[in-house]
Formats: C-alpha cells, structure tokens, sequence
C-alpha cells in the first residue's frame, strides 16, 4: 500500500491489487483483528490479569501479524494496537475499533 510522506511506499495501489483485495485490506482484515485481539483477547484477558495488562497483551499479539523483516517498523503497529485495545476497554464498543481500524487501513492506501 502506498502512505504519503511516511517513508513507506509498497507500490501497492487499488489499480494494482484489485478491488477485492482493496476490500479486504479496508474491511475484511480490519474486522477479523478487531474480533479476534480485542473482542476475544482483551475480554478474556481483562478477566485474568487485568484490563491494562489486557491492553498491552493486545498490543504484543498484534506485532508478529504485522512483522515486516524488521522490528522498528513494527513497533508502529503495536502502538496502535494498544489505542484500539485502549478504544475497546473504555468505550466497550467493537464498532467504534473496528470503524479506527478500518480508517487507519484506508488512510495507508
């Protein structure tokens, strides 16, 4: 995917890939994380150890998802992880994380 004026440009466009695919990067992989890491992972979590703990749990289980050769352009990824763990554990709402989810996708296009 291409993001503008953050040194990351993949060649990825929606010319490129195709609209499916597009899709699925905006809609389809934002919901399945947002079910699977704070739907999931985080309820769970918060019941064992904690809703902070919870969150920063959340935060790790998403960096091998978004490992990209290197950990410092990974990290980025965990940071988010945790604001949308963060949105979830406030405002209870998967809705308001995975609609965050999917702007941010939509945004790196």
């Amino acid at each position: 995917l291409v993001a503008p004026d953050s040194g990351i440009d993949s060649g990825y466009t929606v010319a490129a890939i195709g609209w499916p695919i597009a899709v699925s990067i905006v809609l389809l992989e934002p919901l399945m994380q947002e079910l699977a890491l704070r739907l999931w992972l985080v309820t769970l979590a918060e019941r064992a150890i904690g809703a902070w703990p919870a969150v920063a749990l959340s935060g790790l289980a998403i960096m091998p998802i978004h490992y990209m050769l290197d950990w410092p352009t990974t990290l980025p990824s965990a940071v988010v992880g945790v604001a949308l763990a963060t949105l979830f554990v406030r405002t209870r709402s998967l809705w308001a994380c995975l609609a965050a989810n999917s702007v941010l996708g939509l945004a790196l296009f």
